[in-house]
């Protein structure tokens, strides 16, 4: 091997492949009774106070060119920990073991002077970030160009509309050639078409091995986005791993009742709450209160796909028997676009409830939602009254009109109680399947819209003017 070539090797095998270690970082924040309590404490006089764990003892690693979340619940110590990453916090315990620079977007107003104009902004936070002048010159047309401000770049940022700021502060974080970009919650600022444009750009940073750490309440980025998330919630981590089933926990402990939420934690933490598989050693499902028993068909159903779905606490329901059934009542999950099936799953109420109507949501494998159906209008609920000890049996008539993929769908009921108005239960990812590409196909996308298409040749005539 050359001896150019074998330095580079051994410069790509020394290079350090994590880029971010936190390892048992905390945050504890003393908050006094009174102001008088809090002079005391600063004379030496041991003001009384109380500790508040803002984070607790938190470990992880971000690998090099690897895109994590951090999802939950406001409150839960997510931006704490991007401050303490950043270093604009203080760990009281811990240590935070940065590869590389990071560059981030925080709240609105971090890291930019109100009081200068926006391109005084961008060559105060590049000189933060390590750029010299000539530097941060030779990318500011690229700065501006992304921006997309126009004048206003000449104006105080104080005048600057919320969106503006993130508009100028995205585009100076993703210039700066940034080994980890931080990003927290900032992009739901702008609007739809700058958020495209960011996600963009952010998939571009990832084909280029940049690491992203991200923060947003937004299950789909997450999922689409991301290789792993963490869960965190009232300043402890709950969970870290894949971003799907992570997203589902989440929202599995956001929508649970108070009452629930302590024992909700203890299985997360504990493991006890990772999804199982179905049992897909059962030929043929029989429903409990009918002697109706469905076979899988012959070809279109495949016994070891199955999905790893999520149960949300029961609150007075339970969702069972998840199908999807064709024309002739046969269990499929590889399905034909243009025929119809249908989406079936029973309810079994151990509370009496009224307003009660069910909804399903079909889903891609990257999170992002297709399209689903309710039996009510959600905004005008005029359910159905249940009974305590009723079944229902939930039936979607699916005439499919979708293009070939994988696809999850979930299940829902909703309902009042005389204490709680909500899911009464609900399942994320109850039932996987795939639709069955056709080589005469040729609508694209997921959904296919029905358009039709013609191409009409125009008069030719050779070395004449056909404009």
């Amino acid at each position: 091997m050359p001896q150019s070539e074998m330095q580079r090797f051994e410069m790509l095998e020394n290079e350090p492949r994590l880029c971010l270690q936190v390892t048992a970082v905390a945050k504890t924040y003393r908050v006094f009774d009174s102001p008088a309590q809090r002079l005391k404490d600063l004379l030496g006089l041991a003001g009384e106070h109380l500790h508040v764990n803002a984070l607790k003892p938190v470990s992880f690693t971000i690998n090099r060119g690897e895109t994590v979340a951090i999802v939950g619940a406001n409150g839960s110590g997510k931006s704490t920990l991007l401050q303490l990453i950043c270093g604009t916090l203080t760990p009281s315990q811990g240590e935070v073991q940065r590869h590389g620079r990071i560059t981030a977007l925080l709240e609105l107003g971090a890291g930019f002077n109100p009081e200068f104009s926006g391109l005084d902004n961008v060559f105060l936070n590049a000189s933060i970030n390590g750029l010299s002048r000539e530097q941060t010159q030779a990318k500011l047309e690229q700065i501006l160009n992304f921006a997309d401000i126009g004048d206003y770049i000449h104006q105080p940022v104080a005048t600057y509309s919320s969106g503006m700021y993130v508009r100028l502060a995205f585009a100076v974080a993703i210039h700066l050639e940034p080994e980890l970009l931080i990003i927290d919650e900032a992009l739901a600022v702008g609007d739809e078409a700058f958020q495209r444009k960011c996600f963009s750009r952010l998939r571009e940073l990832q084909s280029q091995g940049v690491s992203i750490l991200f923060v947003s309440h937004s299950a789909e980025s997450v999922v689409s986005l991301c290789d792993r998330a963490l869960l965190l919630d009232k300043g402890e981590l709950l969970a870290d791993g894949e971003p799907r089933q992570v997203v589902a926990l989440y929202q599995k402990l956001l929508y649970a009742r108070p009452e629930q939420r302590a024992s909700l934690r203890d299985e997360i933490i504990h493991g006890q709450n990772n999804p199982q598989p179905a049992d897909s050693n059962q030929p043929s499902v029989t429903l409990s209160s009918s002697t109706q028993v469905y076979p899988p068909h012959p070809f279109d159903f495949i016994p070891g796909m199955v999905s790893e779905g999520t149960d949300f606490h029961d609150n007075g329901a339970h969702i069972s028997q998840v199908l999807l059934l064709d024309e002739q009542e046969q269990q499929v999950n590889m399905l034909h676009k243009g025929r119809v099936y249908c989406y079936r799953y029973r309810v079994t109420f151990s509370q009496a409830a009224s307003n009660v109507f069910f909804g399903t949501l079909i889903k891609r494998i990257d999170g992002v939602n297709i399209g689903g159906a309710c039996t009510t209008p959600p905004e005008q609920p005029q359910g159905i009254e249940v009974h305590a000890g009723e079944q229902v049996e939930v039936n979607f008539m699916l005439p499919l009109m979708l293009n070939a993929g994988t696809y999850f769908i979930n299940a829902g009921v909703h309902g009042e109680l005389p204490d709680y108005n909500g899911f009464l239960a609900r399942k994320l990812d109850a039932f996987m399947f795939k639709v069955v590409s056709s080589p005469a196909d040729m609508a694209t996308g997921n959904v296919d819209l029905g358009m039709t298409s013609s191409v009409n040749r125009l008069e030719f005539a050779p070395g004449a003017n056909n404009e």
